[in-house]
């Protein structure tokens, strides 16, 4: 019997919601001088406190923090319990992670946010492009290497005991 995986949850939503929040907040704050730190935060909070959150100063900032970390647990939590009944996932660590960043991406951008009360910029390539690959990086291949090495832990763990078991009756 696995036990359940909270722990490899809980890890790779860590790992990955901190490389997300960090790579979005190099890319589109220091690199493309795009918006402020706090502002990037701010829209955040915005898409469920609306307007009124990008002039909140640090305290919507916080909740903007507090609202990705949780959108990156959910994403993780149906990664990491999907990852048993998806031999697709299984396959290929890499494969499945980049594609999995892709579908974050989709999910995020072509049904959340629309659902929001953020203020959506026009469609560009570009700035698509450049959140897909922050996806992929930050997201999609941390959280499938991680869940990968849990399961094929728990795999090793569980032959083991099977043969151990197996030795004891014989």
């Amino acid at each position: 019997m696995r036990p359940p995986p909270i722990k490899v949850i809980l890890l790779a939503w860590v790992i990955a919601g901190t490389l997300d929040i960090t790579g979005t907040l190099i890319v589109y704050s220091v690199l493309l001088h795009k918006m402020p730190a706090i502002l990037i935060l701010q829209r955040i909070a915005s898409a469920a406190l609306g307007q009124a959150a990008l002039s909140g100063g640090w305290a919507m900032a916080w909740c903007g923090l507090l609202f990705h970390y949780f959108i990156a647990f959910c994403f993780v939590a149906a990664y990491v319990l999907a990852y048993p009944f998806l031999p697709l996932l299984q396959k290929n660590k890499q494969a499945s992670g980049l594609l999995y960043g892709l579908l974050v991406w989709l999910i995020m951008n072509r049904i959340v946010l629309p659902l929001t009360k953020i203020h959506m910029a026009p469609f560009q390539w570009t700035t698509a492009l450049i959140g897909i690959a922050l996806l992929m990086l930050c997201i999609g291949l941390p959280v499938a290497y991680i869940t990968d090495a849990y399961y094929q832990k728990e795999d090793r763990r569980s032959k083991e005991v099977g043969l151990a078991s197996a030795r004891e009756r014989s």
